[in-house]
């Protein structure tokens, strides 16, 4: 019996436990934009770094983001790929701070870093919003030069794995369940 935990196979399995991408990407960009409004920031440049176009948990992350700002007057730059590397993604970071962004959100640790990074060279007051928690990301919020990470819930996908691999064992059919183990919004 399979049960998956954070990122499935295109394999049927009993149930799965992962973060739901989409809805974490939208909490990112509600994140952004409730701190742009605090502001009085209404318009203004966004810029997107991801890791790749054929990365789907991430691309998933951007859609959700780029959902967040539907209908209101901010424009969202066409996304740009540092594969997941901290230096590549603070170059991009640096060219969209270069641009007069207001806001840049990264979709996963590396993109995160470079943005905070780039912002704290660039002693701009950009809005960054990032995605997933390592030592340099808190810090990085921790500092003031990124507002918020999403991290994900390893804790809670690996309890209700194995709390569902005994249910398994046991002999219950779980048909298939895809259980959604939610972000913990980081701030300082």
């Amino acid at each position: 019996k399979i049960l998956y935990v954070d990122s499935p196979a295109n394999f049927p399995g009993e149930a799965t436990f992962a973060t739901d991408n989409k809805a974490a990407g939208k909490t990112a960009g509600e994140k952004m934009l409730e701190e742009l409004t605090a502001k009085g920031i209404t318009s203004g440049d966004i810029g997107i770094i991801n890791v790749k176009p054929d990365t789907t948990s991430c691309v998933l992350r951007e859609e959700g983001f780029r959902s967040a700002f539907e209908g209101t007057k901010f424009t969202l730059l066409e996304t740009q790929y540092g594969e997941g590397d901290a230096a590549k993604s603070q170059t991009i970071a640096e060219n969209y701070i270069t641009q007069g962004v207001v806001g840049i959100f990264g979709a996963n640790e590396g993109s995160t870093t470079g943005t905070g990074n780039a912002i704290k060279d660039s002693g701009k007051a950009v809005i960054g919003v990032g995605f997933d928690k390592s030592d340099a990301i808190l810090g990085l919020i921790a500092d003031g030069y990124l507002l918020a990470t999403m991290a994900q819930n390893p804790d809670v996908m690996g309890a209700k794995g194995v709390e569902a691999a005994v249910q398994a064992l046991e002999g219950a059919t779980l048909g298939g369940a895809v259980t959604d183990t939610g972000v913990s919004v980081l701030t300082k």
